[in-house]
């Protein structure tokens, strides 16, 4: 438990961190409702989910994997985007849009890259760690 709530801040600060550097302008969560605390939820909860996914998915080729965590943590951001708009915020619209289209904007195909690399990357630091 204590792991899992270790690896749970880290990621959602590191995440924080690397969006940050990536984006060139830091993005705060609504669930703090506008208080600016450098954690992003969404990067904790998947490192949970590649946590929980890379030992059963070890074997697979690395390709397979990286898809596979496209496709799994892209998911969980398309779940965490509905969340923060059911909380009234616009974190963030891939499309530009602000948010006025709903459900449009949550999820883009180079974010889905992106997840890709981090899965992968998550999935090596958690090897490493055993």
């Amino acid at each position: 438990m204590i792991h899992s709530l270790i690896l749970f801040a880290l990621a959602g600060t590191a995440g924080w961190a690397i969006e940050y550097a990536w984006e060139g302008k830091p993005r705060y969560s609504a669930i703090f409702r506008g208080v600016p605390v450098p954690f992003l939820p969404i990067y904790g909860f998947g490192a949970g989910l590649v946590n929980f996914l890379w030992p059963a998915i070890a074997g697979w080729p690395l390709l397979v994997r990286g898809l596979g965590y496209a496709l799994a943590l892209t998911g969980l951001e398309w779940i965490g985007c509905q969340i923060d708009r059911a909380l009234g915020a616009c974190s963030w619209d891939y499309t530009g849009n602000r948010c006025r289209v709903h459900g449009v904007g949550c999820i883009n195909v180079r974010h889905a890259g992106a997840w890709a690399l981090l899965g992968l990357g998550a999935e090596r630091l958690m090897m490493l760690a055993r």
